[in-house]
């Protein structure tokens, strides 16, 4: 079983007046926008693993994996999310008509098949399809020497 849990805290604000060009840092600034802006996040997620496999004769294999993994990030709806594989294995090599031949130090076959996933989604995307939600991304512009965070829009 695993466990997790992501915060995150982003804060910015309007800054003018840099002495420079090359001294672009906010601590440089003269002057702040008395209103500061900031978005905070949380994500939380929980996943489970079972695996299990039988060989018999060591020649005739078989395998699967189960996943269910829980997050915050899935939306209210689809909390959950399973994934999966089953593989199947055959020595050749250990077959009698086979076994003979010395050229021949290993012959396997495998096949494998499942189903992936991933999480990456923004905290809180999958909560309204209203609305959009903004992150701050700092740019700096040169010409009045003015740095800003200036809102990145995130699209769902």
């Amino acid at each position: 079983m695993s466990v997790q849990e992501h915060s995150r805290e982003t804060y910015g604000n309007y800054v003018t007046g840099f002495p420079n060009d090359n001294m672009d840092n906010l601590l440089f600034g003269k002057k702040y926008n008395e209103k500061v802006d900031g978005i905070e996040s949380t994500s939380r997620s929980i996943g489970w693993v079972l695996a299990g496999g039988y060989s018999y004769k060591y020649k005739y294999s078989i395998d699967f994996n189960l996943r269910l993994d829980g997050s915050s990030e899935f939306g209210k709806d689809n909390r959950w999310a399973p994934f999966w594989s089953a593989g199947l294995r055959w020595d050749a090599k250990k077959e009698t008509w086979l076994a003979n031949l010395s050229w021949l130090s290993d012959f396997v076959l495998r096949a494998t098949y499942g189903t992936t996933g991933s999480q990456g989604f923004n905290p809180y995307q999958a909560h309204a399809t209203t609305l959009t939600p903004t992150c701050c991304c700092l740019t700096t512009l040169r010409t009045p020497q003015v740095a800003k965070f200036l809102p990145c829009t995130t699209k769902n």
